[in-house]
Formats: C-alpha cells, sequence, structure tokens
C-alpha cells in the first residue's frame, strides 16, 4: 500500500497532480496520483490509468480532511489538501461555491 506520503507536486494544466506511494487497488503494481482540479479531486494510476473520483464541490469538506490524513499531504509539504483545492481553483479562475 505503501505509506502514503506525498512524493511531488506539479501543475498540469489547469490542475494540481499530487504524486503518491499508495498502490493502485486495480493493478497492485502501478502509484495513485491525486488529480486536483477547481471543482473535484479525483485519484488515478500511474501505471494502469484506473481513475476514482473522491470528492466533488458540494460534498462534506471533513471527507478532505480524511483524505489529507491519509495520503499525509499536511505531513509532506506542510499544507493542507484545502490549501490545494483552493490553489485549483485559483490556476483555473473558477469557483463553485466551494
Amino acid at each position: 500500500m505503501g505509506n502514503g506520503y506525498v512524493k511531488k507536486a506539479t501543475v498540469v494544466g489547469g490542475s494540481i497532480h499530487l504524486e503518491t506511494d499508495v498502490r493502485c487497488g486495480e493493478c497492485d503494481d502501478g502509484k495513485k496520483v491525486i488529480v486536483i482540479s477547481c471543482c473535484d479531486i479525483f485519484t488515478v494510476c500511474n501505471r494502469c490509468g484506473f481513475k476514482e473520483y473522491e470528492w466533488r464541490c458540494g460534498d462534506s469538506l471533513d471527507y478532505l480532511d480524511y483524505m489529507d490524513r491519509v495520503y499525509k499531504v499536511s505531513l509532506s509539504y506542510g499544507k493542507s489538501l484545502k490549501y490545494f483545492v483552493e490553489a485549483a481553483i485559483n490556476i483555473c479562475g473558477f469557483y463553485d461555491g466551494y
């Protein structure tokens, strides 16, 4: 499964990609990448491409805290997952009630 730490953060187009060491549940070989856009968060496997939606605008903000703990985003970068969502909103210039 990996220890959950985020290894690298990059901006790709209008989204932020957080590369983790968490193994994919589908292929059990690739690693999950957290993709944060201005309206949602999903994970995608860097090997098989399996995609799973994690959070969308309008969902509970408490879930972002949960994801932050699971992927250790704050421990890796000193910034919370909520911070990265706000950054993604600023990157794409869109705000939808988050």
